[in-house]
């Protein structure tokens, strides 16, 4: 089983870096506006990623495989401009993700496999 350690979050709306290491208990703090939703997004996004594919189809939401369409989605109406090409990165557990494989569905076989710690596309994450 696959667990979460951290999640860091670099160049992403107004979050210049934000890298946490989860223990037991982890608390948020900062100003209104400093990025702490949209870390909790990214985070919710890590460990639901298929259910949240899941319900954004369902409803017949459609990205076009693209990050900022996803976000706009995902997050609401222009919110894909916090993603910068080129500079924004997501790292969890000391890894560069790529956002697109995040965003991109798979089929419910390879969310088996990756449930069942089997090579496949998609990671499945459980604190």
């Amino acid at each position: 089983m696959n667990t979460l350690k951290s999640l860091a979050l670099h160049h992403i709306g107004q979050i210049r870096t934000a890298e946490v290491e989860f223990g037991d208990l982890t608390v948020l703090v900062g100003p209104q506006a400093s990025g702490k939703s949209i870390f909790l997004q990214f985070l919710k996004l890590a460990l639901d990623t298929g259910p949240i594919h899941d319900q954004l189809r369902k409803h017949g939401m459609d990205w076009a495989r693209r990050v900022p369409a996803f976000l706009d989605v995902y997050l609401g109406h222009g919110m894909g401009g916090i993603w910068r090409d080129g500079k924004s990165r997501v790292v969890l557990n000391g890894e560069a993700v790529n956002l697109e494989d995040w965003i991109t569905p798979h089929s419910r076989q390879a969310k088996q496999l990756a449930a069942e710690g089997l090579r496949g596309p998609v990671r499945v994450l459980r604190l």
